[in-house]
């Protein structure tokens, strides 16, 4: 057995050297496949229609919700009980955007004040509430006012290595679809991934103007 061992043709040989070279590549491919993307899209059925469905008795306050470029959007924490509330940084980015964008829209919450509650997670992450944005125009800002308010947020903890940031972005893609785009990953890479993905999707840069790279009707 020896001798059959070490009489190995030259076609085997070669079978094997191949082997050994491909196999760490299928590997290291495997690997980059089962790594989680921080990103996903997905159809919602969440318009402004269904967001705005609660307040029809009190026509003021929807009216003033209609307006908004921006919602933000309760999350669901209860499951099939059907609770809702806001994260703890709701306060703080409500403000935050109402300030940011007081010349470009109006920020509104989808809740009246005797019904907001809130939830928070102890961890590194930091929870974003949900946002609902009337035009993809304004996305791209929104998706920068948002970076800057977490690293500015995380930076004055320390080292942002390790910190993570989940959020959620509802809106209608150029298509006309209403979509949701989710973020839950690093801090570091939240602005540029979201950025690139809307990109794609063809919804363009914001510029200074408030007017996109792009004209209107191709939105």
């Amino acid at each position: 057995m020896r001798e059959l061992a070490k009489a190995r043709s030259p076609l085997c040989l070669l079978l094997l050297s191949a082997l050994e070279y491909v196999y760490p590549i299928s590997r290291s491919i495997m690997a980059m496949e089962h790594q989680q993307s921080p990103l996903s899209i997905s159809p919602s059925l969440l318009d402004v229609s269904t967001l705005l469905r609660p307040f029809q008795s009190d026509p003021a306050f929807m009216s003033q919700l209609e307006q908004a470029g921006v919602l933000i959007v309760p999350t669901n924490v209860g499951g099939d009980r059907k609770i809702f509330a806001f994260p703890a940084t709701t306060r703080d980015v409500y403000d935050y955007l109402r300030s940011s964008l007081k010349s470009q829209t109006s920020v509104e919450a989808a809740v009246r004040d005797e019904d907001y509650r809130e939830y928070e997670f102890h961890s590194d992450q930091i929870i974003v509430p949900i946002l609902w944005v009337s035009e993809n125009l304004l996305l791209p800002l929104v998706v920068n006012l948002i970076a800057t308010y977490v690293y500015n947020k995380l930076s004055n903890q320390g080292d942002l290595r390790g910190k993570r940031v989940k959020a959620e972005f509802l809106y209608k893609n150029p298509n006309g679809k209403q979509v949701s785009l989710k973020y839950d990953g690093p801090v570091e890479t939240f602005e540029r991934v979201t950025l690139q993905s809307l990109s794609e999707q063809g919804v363009p840069p914001y510029d200074e103007k408030g007017t996109g790279s792009e004209n209107r009707d191709a939105v």
